[in-house]
């Protein structure tokens, strides 16, 4: 896996959630009426999985990742 450098870590992650239709279904979630917007802090960033907490299975998919920077 790689490994973000700490220069390089995000002030802020965003992730768009409910908008793929099979996913909503599979996890027998309501379809939104429009897609979900939501932030992730830079601390969410880790090299170890846990797929549990609190004995309840943890759900996660990323499709597309990447990184905009200013300089």
């Amino acid at each position: 896996m790689n490994m973000v450098l700490p220069s390089q870590l995000p002030s802020k992650i965003v992730c768009i959630g409910r908008n793929h239709a099979a996913y909503i279904a599979e996890l027998g979630n309501q379809v939104a009426d429009e897609m979900v917007v939501f932030l992730k802090p830079p601390s969410a960033i880790t090299d170890t999985l846990m797929s549990t907490h609190k004995d309840e299975q943890l759900h996660f998919e990323t499709e597309i990742c990447f990184q905009v920077s200013n300089g």
